[in-house]
């Protein structure tokens, strides 16, 4: 195979895909609430598979996502295993984030929280699916106070949210990831430009 760009790989990359046969959402009077007209799902059910559903009524119609995936820290919890091995963790990544892509409006946005572990891995992994252009920043939030947490080397208190749209051309973003200010913070910047901003 001849690569003609910079790219991610890894063991089972480009190992046959499981096929995703189309499939049909059906909703359970059991747990059901509230009014039906507003759109609002809760799905249970394996996440890729309900994916897949939900591309058939909302390909590109979708403008927020927001997704938690397994930090893959080796953990054991109750209900999904978050010690995968690597490779198969960015293949499941990957074949999720492909839809998740194709679900995107055009001027939507993808936000990914992980923490240290992976999280330089995700970023390029939506870098080759997203298209690095289109890659917003990440946002730091802080996950505790204080210390005492159980990192090995240094103690970190933050994870990130990778933030990527599907188009970040201007058009499709005028001003959209501008956030106004009081006067009072923006007095802290002695700087103006020739447009009025301060820096």
């Amino acid at each position: 195979m001849i690569q003609n760009k910079l790219e991610l790989t890894w063991v089972g990359k480009y190992d046959e895909k499981p096929a995703l046969e189309p499939r049909i959402l059906i909703e359970n009077p059991e747990y059901s609430y509230g009014d039906s007209d507003t759109g609002n799902m809760l799905i249970h059910g394996d996440n890729l598979l309900a994916l897949k559903a939900l591309e058939q009524e909302y390909a590109g119609k979708v403008k927020c996502i927001y997704i938690d995936p397994p930090y893959n820290t080796g953990h054991a919890f109750e209900h999904y295993d978050d010690g995968v091995e690597h490779s198969l963790w960015l293949s499941l990544m990957r074949d999720r984030l492909e839809l998740l892509h194709n679900l995107l409006a055009e001027n939507g946005v993808l936000m990914i929280n992980l923490d240290e572990v992976e999280h330089a891995y995700c970023k390029v992994l939506c870098d080759e699916i997203f298209g690095r252009q289109n890659f917003i920043g990440d946002l730091i939030w802080q996950k505790r106070k204080g210390g005492g947490n159980d990192s090995r080397f240094f103690a970190l208190d933050h994870d990130y949210i990778i933030v990527f749209v599907k188009n970040a051309d201007k058009k499709t973003h005028p001003n959209q990831w501008k956030v106004s200010q009081s006067e009072e913070y923006l007095k802290r910047y002695k700087e103006v430009d020739e447009n009025g901003n301060r820096y």
